[in-house]
């Protein structure tokens, strides 16, 4: 992506979400030129999805009495993409862990009914089944990282205004 085509994708498509809650907002593109190019709104677009992250974690840590994430474990489709998972991991400066099956949540539900129903005998037994796939950890340079996310807040005050 070209440095100085800054786009910034808002994919509020039915409204933003928390920790917004505007649901009358509507996805935008800002930013584009006239060198503007597809893959620049599709960096745009994944990078929106880890800023959206870091929105959340830092609304649930201040929520939570400034408790901070150590690890942040991933599963579903998009985990899937290491781009992705690795700007994740950058914006929100801790590591983000992709379990091997990334029907994590499923597993988990049907882990905990196993549980429940005497198949496991306690969490260990669950533990020696599931086997981590990859970690994904942040640069340490941190700068970038903060300028683009700074970038988001401003266009997202933007649209909400």
């Amino acid at each position: 992506s070209n440095a100085k085509n800054d786009i910034t994708f808002i994919p509020a498509f039915t409204g933003l979400g928390a920790p917004y809650w505007n649901s009358e907002c509507r996805g935008a593109i800002f930013g584009l030129e006239r060198n503007s190019s597809k893959s620049d709104i599709i960096t745009a677009a994944g990078e929106s999805i880890s800023f959206q992250a870091r929105d959340l974690v830092e609304a649930m840590c201040s929520d939570y009495s400034g408790n901070n994430l150590e690890i942040l474990k991933v599963d579903g489709g998009v985990s899937q993409n290491n781009w992705i998972m690795q700007n994740v991991s950058d914006q929100i400066g801790i590591e983000v862990e992709r379990a091997q099956n990334i029907e994590a949540s499923a597993m988990g539900v049907a882990f905990l009914t196993g549980l429940s129903l005497g198949y496991f005998s306690n969490l260990n037994d669950i533990g020696k089944i599931s086997k981590l796939n990859t970690n994904f950890n942040p640069s340490k340079n941190r700068v970038l990282f903060e300028k683009k996310y700074s970038n988001w807040k401003k266009t997202i005050k933007k649209l909400l205004d």
